[in-house]
C-alpha cells in the first residue's frame, strides 16, 4: 500500500492518498526453478510490475482509509478476503522461529516439484481432513499454497528467505505489520 500526503494551500488540512496494487510477476515461474540443485534466482522473473487495485482519498489519513475500503469491496470483495489471508499467513510465517522458517522453506520447494495430479490429490486430501481455520500453522499454509496454486510458491520462498534475514525485533516488527493489515482489511469488509 503506498500512502501519499499532499499538502493544498486552498484547504486547512492536507490532503491524503492511499493506493493499494497488486504486484504480479512478469512471466511464471517455471517448476525447474525450485529444483533444490538450482542456484537461487534461476528462472524467475527479471521484472515484477503491479496493479492499481483501488485508491481512496480524503482530508485525514481514516477518511483515505475509509475510501480505500470502500473502493476495494466495492471493486474486489474476494480479493479482500484473499488479501486478508494472505497477511494472516504472513504474520504466522514471520513469528515461526528460523529452524521452522528453513523446513518451511524446503516444504515449499518440494511442492514445486510435484505433479498437477499428486498436487490435486494433496488439496483433495487435505480438504477432506479438514484442514482450515484453527490447528498446525505449517498445515494450513500448505493448503492456502495449495488452493493458491503453484505460480504463488516463488513469492512465498521469498517471503521466507527474507523473514530469515531478519532478526527478532525485525520479525516482530513484520508480524505486528502484517497483523494490523490483515485487522484493516477485515475491518474494512465489516465497514461498507
Amino acid at each position: 500500500m503506498e500512502h501519499h500526503h499532499h499538502h493544498n494551500h486552498q484547504a486547512i488540512f492536507p490532503h491524503t492518498t492511499l493506493s493499494l496494487y497488486r504486484r504480479t510477476s512478469a512471466a511464471p515461474i517455471p517448476a525447474a526453478a525450485y529444483s533444490a540443485t538450482a542456484p537461487i534466482g534461476t528462472g524467475r522473473p527479471l521484472a515484477d510490475s503491479k496493479t492499481l487495485l483501488a485508491q481512496g482519498e480524503g482530508a485525514s489519513l481514516p477518511a483515505a482509509m475509509h475510501a480505500l475500503a470502500t473502493a476495494l469491496l466495492r471493486a474486489e470483495p474476494r480479493e479482500v478476503a484473499q488479501m486478508a489471508a494472505c497477511y494472516r499467513f504472513l504474520a504466522g510465517l514471520y513469528a515461526l522461529p528460523g529452524w521452522a522458517l528453513r523446513s518451511v522453506r524446503r516444504a515449499i520447494l518440494r511442492m514445486g516439484q510435484v505433479t498437477r495430479r499428486e498436487w490435486e490429490e494433496r488439496l483433495v486430501g487435505m480438504r477432506g481432513a479438514g484442514v482450515g481455520g484453527g490447528g498446525d500453522f505449517e498445515a494450513r499454509l500448505e493448503k492456502h499454497l495449495l488452493e493458491s496454486g503453484w505460480w504463488e510458491l516463488g513469492d512465498w520462498v521469498g517471503s521466507v528467505e527474507e523473514a530469515l534475514k531478519l532478526e527478532g525485533d525485525g520479525r516482530k516488527e513484520r508480524v505486528k505489520r502484517y497483523r494490523e493489515a490483515e485487522w484493516f482489511l477485515r475491518a474494512a469488509a465489516l465497514s461498507v
